[in-house]
């Protein structure tokens, strides 16, 4: 066993996390290894998040989901595939009943009445959708008291 992996490490397909890599500093690595390590353990959280089920919604549908403030990431998307991006955010939501991780991806628009709920306080929202053109959509998003 190589004394530089943590005793808990059971398989190498296992992702090192930033934490793990802390407690490698200072075993001998070079700044430079340490700065890759560092690197790739970042690259491999910032995935995670973004693999997150995209949570959709159909035309007046509605949802609760506890939202992250903490996990929200801006995104340039090309939708139709002709270079011109436009700005969403994605934020990670957490499915009250079932636990389950999704990016809930809003237009600027949503993202700002979301970020107001947020900076309030509330994290357990209410999401509903109008509409259900591409431009004729819209998401309401309300606090939900929680008990």
């Amino acid at each position: 066993m190589d004394p530089l992996l943590p005793k808990d490490w059971g398989s190498l397909s296992r992702n090192w996390d930033m934490r793990d890599i802390d407690n490698l500093t200072n075993k001998g690595l070079s700044d430079k290894a340490q700065e890759n390590l560092h690197r790739n353990a970042e690259l491999r959280t910032n995935r995670r998040l973004r693999q997150n089920k995209l949570l959709t919604l159909r035309a007046g549908e509605e949802v609760i989901r506890i939202f992250n403030p903490e996990q929200i990431e801006p995104q340039e998307i090309d939708y139709n595939g002709n270079g011109e991006k436009t700005q969403k955010f994605d934020y990670t939501v957490t499915d009250p009943n079932t636990g389950e991780i999704e990016t809930f991806r809003a237009g600027i628009r949503t993202s700002g009445d979301i970020d107001v709920l947020l900076a309030e306080g509330h994290r357990l929202l209410k999401i509903r959708r109008e509409g259900s053109g591409k431009f004729d959509t819209r998401y309401y998003l309300t606090p939900v008291q929680e008990s």
